[in-house]
């Protein structure tokens, strides 16, 4: 009898922690498959645009807004017409070229693309064809992403967003499983003291 009351004892509390382990493991694998999630985003290099439609006409500069971590690939959209992909200075208006960042040489339909390029961190990047000068512009808007609502408040430090951004809110979800398993073994503690009460 006394067997049949220690295995009835026994399996709440077990289950107790045996539920708060399978809880921080699924928790913490769904923030790391969030924190890998990245996005490739495709700009075409037209005739003498740059543009989100191959073979299409965009007013420039043309403009592609992204998050930290994102990639953006520029392909060629339009056959037999040379260009190149060149990062520089300005405000949208004026791109001088010779700025240092990424770029490359003066291509024509270049395979697979003209450029493949991250962008890890927040800001805005400004681009154009050294071939047709400020008449065929592009700007790169990374974002941070709202984790909580922390990036839609401008008092907090930027520099706290991108941590959030960049960690897939881990500290909050570690706060949470930590909580989940302080709880259940508050459950599993009483559950001890009952038992031993229940088995004298």
């Amino acid at each position: 009898m006394r067997f049949l009351k220690q295995t009835i004892f026994a399996l709440p509390v077990a289950g107790a922690f045996v539920l708060a382990a399978v809880a921080a493991l699924g928790f913490l694998s769904i923030g790391g498959d969030e924190a890998e999630a990245q996005t490739t985003h495709t700009v075409f290099v037209n005739n003498s645009v740059f543009c989100g439609t191959a073979g299409s006409s965009c007013a420039q500069p043309f403009s592609v807004q992204i998050n930290p971590g994102d990639t953006v690939e520029w392909l060629d959209g339009q056959a037999g017409i040379a260009h190149t992909v060149t990062q520089c200075s300005g405000d949208g208006t004026g791109c001088p070229g010779g700025s240092p960042g990424f770029g490359t040489a003066i291509l024509t339909d270049p395979t697979p693309n003209y450029l493949s390029q991250s962008f890890p961190t927040a800001g805005t990047f400004f681009y154009r064809c050294e071939v047709h000068g400020n008449l065929m512009r592009g700007i790169v808007e990374v974002v941070p992403v709202s984790v909580g609502g922390i990036a839609d408040f401008p008092d907090i430090d930027q520099s706290l967003a991108d941590d959030a951004a960049s960690s897939g809110g881990s500290s909050f979800g570690l706060a949470v499983v930590g909580g989940l398993m302080a709880a259940l073994a508050m459950v599993a503690a009483a559950a001890w003291y009952a038992g031993r009460r229940w088995l004298r």
